[in-house]
This record gives C-alpha cells, structure tokens and sequence, in this order.
C-alpha cells in the first residue's frame, strides 16, 4: 500500500555571520526547532527534520561545505505551506528568530516531490517514473 505523495521544502542554510558554528547549531536546535513545532503542526507539517553539518574534510566529496545545515520539511498540500508562510505567527514570531541565526541572503531552497531510487539497500526505482 503506497503512502499518499507528499511534497518536501529543502533549505540550505547558512549561518548568520558574525555567529559561531557552536552558536548557530545551539540555537537552531534548542531555541528555533522548539519555537516551530505548534505553528507547523497547525498547518499539516508531517515532518520537519533539522540536518546539522559535522565537521569533515573537503576531501570527502571534493568540494568545501557550502552550508551549515539543512532543513527538510514534509506537507501534504503546497497551498499549506504558502499559507503558513503568511501567517501572522509565522510573521511576528518565527521570522524574526530566524533572522538571529540564518543569513537570508545566501539560504537556497527548493520545493519538489521525492523519487525513490533506493531504500532499506535495495533498488526501488520503479521502471516508470513519471518524470
């Protein structure tokens, strides 16, 4: 039984200059991720999951890190999402916390539908893709 398509909001976010890797993680985490979840849910988030880049060298994929984290954001409808990015709580309360921490003028974001090439090791790219 196939689960119902939903949409995913990624955003490449860079910290707030003049803040610390330490500063920015720290609040991402414990201030902003908890300052979210009521206004989230009241808009049919599924899932809001936080990606905190680790340390490593650029050696591992033959590029420097561009970003300090990702956020991934799971909704069922996309008039949802631009709804809640209109709401008033959005507007008064969580935009101004995002302005402490993520530089706004280098963020990156795209919105999409999820193809599954492989899951739990095996090949489930299913032969039409619809794309």
């Amino acid at each position: 039984m196939s689960s119902p398509e939903k949409l995913r909001l990624c955003l490449l976010i860079p910290r707030k200059k003049g803040l610390s890797v330490e500063e920015f993680h720290s609040h991402w985490a414990n201030i902003h991720g908890p300052l979210v979840t009521e206004w989230m849910t009241r808009y049919g988030v599924s899932t809001y999951n936080q990606f905190h880049r680790i340390q490593h060298s650029t050696e591992a994929i033959g590029v420097p890190p561009q970003y300090d984290g990702i956020a991934e954001i799971t909704f069922s409808r996309y008039e949802d999402m631009e709804t809640a990015y209109k709401d008033k709580t959005y507007l008064e309360i969580i935009r101004p916390d995002e302005l402490k921490f993520i530089d706004f003028d280098n963020i990156v974001f795209s919105i999409g539908k999820d193809l599954a090439v492989v899951q739990d090791g095996k090949v489930v790219l299913p032969a039409e893709t619809g794309y």
